[in-house]
């Protein structure tokens, strides 16, 4: 059986970080996925999914667990609205919390995109994007847990 669990959504400096087990009754594989301002519960799911294939948890997961397998298990971890927001295409929560900084946005007169430069002003109006408080070099991570019930061993 393989079920999933959400771990952390953040930036992984903060996280306190989690220890897969493997033991003779289950295993524990850990999932990655960043994520930015506007992405998507679907990308989340997805990029967590290609990690299962291609990071860490591929050498060990089992054999017979496929993509839709690991899919099942990370909708089933997420709430009756989690899993509309997913259907829907929605923006995940955490990355709509993610904070109040997007220096690449519009500026307020709506004549100017600036492109990322410390302290850029808009010719325009005169706003000041100020990058410095933007932390844009490293993106926030989700992690979840994913945990494989191993069948019985008869001796």
């Amino acid at each position: 059986m393989l079920s999933a669990s959400y771990e952390y959504a953040g930036y992984s400096d903060y996280w306190g970080g989690h220890g897969e087990e493997d033991c003779e009754e289950y295993s524990e594989h850990l999932l990655y996925a960043s994520y930015g301002r506007d992405t998507s519960l679907r990308d989340i799911i997805n990029e967590l999914i290609d990690d299962s294939w291609t990071g860490c948890a591929a050498e060990s997961l089992h054999e017979g667990i496929t993509q839709d397998d690991v899919r099942a298990a990370l909708l089933d971890m997420l709430s009756d609205a989690g899993r509309a927001d997913y259907a829907s295409g929605a923006i995940a929560e955490c990355s709509y919390n993610w904070g109040d900084c997007n220096p690449l946005e519009d500026c307020p007169c709506g004549n100017y995109t600036p492109d990322g430069e410390d302290e850029e002003e808009c010719p325009e109006c005169g706003h000041v994007f100020d990058n410095d408080n933007c932390d844009d070099y490293e993106s926030p991570i989700f992690v979840a847990i994913l945990r494989y019930e191993k069948p019985e061993q008869s001796e």
